[in-house]
């Protein structure tokens, strides 16, 4: 299954042009040719066209028509891969990291299902129902189309806890520092380890995360992390709002700033629509995260095994009220899915998985955002179903958590 699955994602996407994929590339070449004023490059709004003579003319030479996004990762990445960008052609490029990615995505099935621990849920099942998630919902393609960094990223933070489980607290804390090394946001699943007093494996993590970025330093000299912050400062200052975004600081702004710009037709007409961030409703998407943890922790704390509960509950909030609420933040969630049995009732987990499914199928998809022209619906629907499969995950945790205390015998004490 996992092996046909792959090979049809290769089919469709090999050979397309990976947006955000091309950060990475051109960034990499940009280092490589010593090019580094180049790397950081943004237009005013961000996600428009550069504004990079330099750009302009590499594409030129190379024939490509098609956008290049701006490079938002620390420059050790560039510095890394620049030997291969300098040598392949960015399809070659793209294709390479495709082929790597596809077998990430899949090889996190059988992580997930370890890390879950399902009793009485035979691997066959959970890989015949990953396998479906992958392949026809819109945020795991989404992901794939764009060759976006947050598969490898995914399948770190997997990994990460796979092994916490095993015991192996030293490649634990390794995996989810690199993945910290990425992107910033996986450090917050920090909070899990320290949730299950998995001390040596977070501070690990810390301390690789850590040993990353001064190597960073290092290799790529003090000027390119000062362009790093300068960048990132210019993307917390927008909001992007479109078919492909969902989150409580997008869904805030929505309702308290209507008209304008923020309407169906206008992002439709680019499919979505980059605005000055909100900075109040962020904060309430922050608070909102700090604020689900305690029921969070709390609910599963009694629990027979919490680790699945409180990964993929930190997953789902990350998604709900991180600043940008991209689409494939939801790789994550969608890979422990399944996993929902070990806390909620076979009938009620079959009903969320078939939901989650419907929620997110490209189908539905295709038929509300190109048919129906109703982009902003899709983040909508989007978000109320996540902050319903929270809920969910809460009530089931309670209820399961009450038949594991009752069990006990008296005169016993829970551990």
């Amino acid at each position: 299954m996992l092996c046909v699955a792959g090979a049809y994602l290769l089919l469709v996407f090999w050979g397309t042009w990976s947006l955000d994929l091309s950060a990475l590339y051109y960034a990499a070449r940009f280092y490589g040719l010593g090019l580094h004023g180049e790397i950081y490059q943004a237009s005013t709004d961000f996600f428009g066209h550069i504004p990079s003579p330099a750009l302009t003319a590499m594409l030129k030479e190379q024939g490509i028509r098609e956008a290049v996004v701006p490079y938002l990762y620390p420059p050790i990445w560039a510095y890394l891969a620049s030997s291969l960008a300098l040598h392949l052609s960015p399809y070659a490029f793209f294709n390479a990291f495709l082929v790597i990615q596809t077998a990430l995505v899949f090889a996190a099935i059988p992580l997930a299902y370890r890390l879950a621990h399902p009793s009485q849920f035979p691997i066959w099942a959970w890989t015949a129902i990953s396998c479906f998630l992958i392949v026809s919902t819109f945020p795991v393609l989404f992901a794939v189309d764009l060759n976006q960094l947050q598969i490898t990223v995914a399948f770190l933070i997997i990994l990460a806890f796979e092994r916490a489980r095993a015991g192996a607290h030293v490649s634990a804390g390794v995996a989810l520092g690199l993945a910290a090394a990425i992107k910033v946001v996986p450090i917050l699943f920090i909070l899990v380890l320290a949730a299950e007093r998995k001390w040596k494996a977070a501070w690990i993590s810390g301390a690789t995360s850590a040993g990353i970025a001064v190597l960073s330093l290092l290799l790529a000299g003090i000027d390119l992390h000062i362009a790093l912050l300068d960048q990132i400062a210019r993307l917390n200052a927008k909001l992007v709002i479109g078919d492909v975004n969902l989150g409580l600081s997008g869904l805030l702004t929505q309702l308290t700033q209507t008209g304008g710009a923020l309407n169906e037709e206008a992002v439709m007409a680019q499919r979505f629509v980059v605005t000055d961030a909100v900075q109040w409703t962020r904060a309430v998407a922050y608070l909102v995260f700090l604020i689900c943890l305690v029921p969070l922790f709390l609910t599963t704390r009694h629990l027979p095994d919490p680790l699945w509960p409180r990964l993929f509950g930190v997953s789902l909030l990350i998604a709900l009220c991180g600043p940008l609420g991209w689409f494939h933040y939801l790789l994550v969630p969608l890979i422990l899915l399944p996993g929902i049995v070990t806390v909620a009732h076979r009938y009620m987990a079959a009903v969320i998985i078939l939901a989650t499914f419907v929620v997110f199928s490209f189908a539905l998809f295709d038929f509300v955002v190109i048919d129906r022209g109703l982009a902003l619906s899709m983040g909508l629907v989007g978000t109320i179903w996540l902050v319903a499969v929270f809920v969910a995950l809460l009530i089931s945790s309670v209820l399961l958590s009450r038949m594991s205390v009752q069990s006990i015998p008296r005169g016993s004490s829970p551990a």
